[in-house]
């Protein structure tokens, strides 16, 4: 296929991250700033397009600025901001499974309410490892696509990851990074954007594969330049290389149909050592024996069942569960997710132990005759 006919779709995000440049309340605060500046950018140039892979950050924007969540809200259906299915960016190599499953679960009940429209494909933006059973979670929550940016396959960019289960979600490796096209000054002044070692980059990728070809634009709580718009529109006039600003899934879209795309399976192990403590388990464990109990006891007539705090203490939990373990925000953020972790612990136990003493205490026991 030639080259002119091949779409690079680069991708704009910030990667919003709990506890890395600050503590959380910070870093909710940045977001916000970049939420603000990315919808005055569509105004000004309607070709912008942006992801925002962390529903948390949105939720944050919605309570914060209620002023502007109707602007946000058509950006998100018209497609030109795209919203990522994940409620935080949790590890999953040390999850417990049910975890994984939640923190599609209420990003998904968000953004349905908040937007009425639903995600179909998740960036796991610098995740060091990723579970065998994820494209199993991924595609029983109607999710078909993501993209990885580490431990890839280096043969293969673009591919149907095969669950346990056989179920597959199309996977795009970008072997190069979140930050490629940001590292290679795309939105700098154009006599410093490394045009050059840029296009042989993407020929290297292109040597491949088929597809057309995924670049994002990248960095950890930061809005790209307003360069990057008028150096994309510059660079197709000189260049055989086409590039096309782009959203997950309207690359995907086209990705799709790529003829003989390979299928792999397997664990992809942390290239990260071990950073979280060893509580995630016990406090998801926690929370799941008191909705079960709970729930009997609710079905039972014998109290109401407790929705909101169950959900905010997942929701803080998966918070706790954060990727980050350093960083500006590390000693405060690791002090918080400990505290996240035992809040979600307690309380399971707390409903726990009420759901099992109003269950016992309406056990009809039978005196033998």
């Amino acid at each position: 296929m030639s080259t002119q006919r091949r779409a690079v779709h680069v991708v704009p995000f910030s990667h919003l991250d709990l506890f890395w440049l600050g503590n959380q309340e910070e870093c909710l605060s940045r977001g916000n700033r970049i939420i603000s500046e990315m919808m005055e950018r569509i105004d000004e140039d309607q070709d912008f397009r942006f992801l925002l892979e962390i529903v948390v950050f949105v939720k944050n924007f919605a309570e914060c600025h209620p002023e502007k969540v109707e602007k946000l809200r058509a950006l998100v259906k018209d497609g030109k901001v795209e919203v990522g299915p994940r409620w935080a960016g949790i590890y999953q190599n040390r999850q417990s499974g049910e975890d994984l499953v939640r923190n599609i679960l209420y990003a998904k009940q968000f953004l349905r309410k908040f937007s009425n429209t639903d995600s179909d494909s998740a960036n796991l933006g610098d995740l060091p490892g990723y579970t065998p059973q994820y494209p199993q979670i991924l595609s029983k929550a109607g999710i078909h696509n993501i993209i990885i940016t580490r431990g890839g396959p280096k043969n293969a960019p673009l591919y149907f990851w095969e669950g346990l289960d056989g179920s597959r979600v199309l996977t795009w490796f970008s072997s190069r990074g979140y930050w490629w096209a940001r590292n290679r000054g795309l939105h700098m002044d154009k006599e410093k954007v490394q045009k050059k070692e840029l296009e042989e980059e993407i020929r290297e990728i292109e040597r491949l594969t088929p597809a057309p070809i995924l670049m994002h634009w990248g960095i950890d709580l930061i809005l790209p330049a307003k360069n990057l718009s008028k150096n994309i529109k510059e660079w197709n006039q000189s260049s055989q290389i086409k590039l096309k600003m782009s959203t997950p899934t309207q690359y995907f879209r086209e990705a799709r149909k790529t003829p003989g795309i390979p299928i792999l399976s397997g664990e992809v192990p942390s290239v990260w050592p071990a950073r979280a403590h060893g509580l995630g388990v016990k406090a998801t464990n926690a929370l799941l024996s008191a909705e079960k109990f709970a729930t009997v006891s609710y079905l039972l007539g014998l109290g109401d069942y407790p929705h909101q705090e169950l959900k905010s203490a997942w929701q803080r939990l998966l918070q706790g569960m954060d990727h980050n373990g350093g960083g500006q925000g590390a000693i405060e953020g690791n002090k918080r997710k400990l505290e996240y972790h035992k809040a979600a612990i307690f309380l399971g136990e707390e409903i726990l132990r009420s759901s099992l003493r109003l269950i016992a205490e309406n056990v009809e026991v039978k005196q033998g005759s």
